[in-house]
């Protein structure tokens, strides 16, 4: 799931100050309040301006997801549900070995080969690549899945764990990011 977010689309002027009480208070799960409040302020900003700050709050979003999948938790702070068990263990012979039940799940998702960014001067970016994006969508929302592609007539109804999204002190960072980047521009 990509999580975007426009930067600059109504010109309305604010202050810096208003802009910080605003997001102290600011509990909403959508952006929308720093939307609201720093609109004209970024819109006065040049594009390459916009996507430098962009890519500063992308990479922070992906830094704090990518923690919140290695700590296992969802963006609301509730713990992903425990993988689920297997209905008969069986071993390989060979070469092959079994995943491990207490191992953390998503370990490679976490990493940035897989979780990616992209800025514009318009929006930040954070979404799973490639074949890693099937998986993190089914994951995500607890679709029904494939579990072995040799036998697609055995599915699989995953249960939801949520990747992507904000909490409270990821819109505080965003704020900060924003706040000090309008003051260094400003200067």
């Amino acid at each position: 799931r990509r999580a975007n977010r426009k930067l600059a689309s109504h010109p309305q002027p604010a202050r810096p100050a208003a802009l910080s009480r605003a997001m102290s208070t600011t509990t909403s799960s959508d952006l929308s309040a720093i939307a609201r409040y720093a609109d004209g302020l970024l819109a006065s900003l040049r594009p390459t301006q916009r996507r430098k700050l962009a890519a500063e709050i992308a990479r922070e979003m992906r830094q704090a997801n990518s923690r919140r999948i290695t700590a296992q938790r969802a963006p609301d702070g509730s713990a992903f549900a425990p993988r689920a068990q297997p209905l008969r263990q069986r071993k390989k012979s060979g070469t092959g070995t079994i995943r491990a039940r207490n191992q953390a799940m998503f370990r490679k998702l976490r990493t940035a080969a897989w979780l990616k960014t992209k800025a514009s001067p318009e929006q930040a970016t954070v979404h799973f690549a490639g074949g890693a994006a099937r998986l993190a969508k089914v994951h995500h929302f607890g679709l029904s899945d494939v579990v072995d592609p040799k036998r697609p007539s055995i599915r699989h109804k995953y249960t939801a764990r949520p990747l992507l999204g904000f909490d409270e002190a990821d819109r505080q960072r965003i704020t900060q990011a924003v706040i000090s980047h309008l003051a260094s521009a400003a200067k």
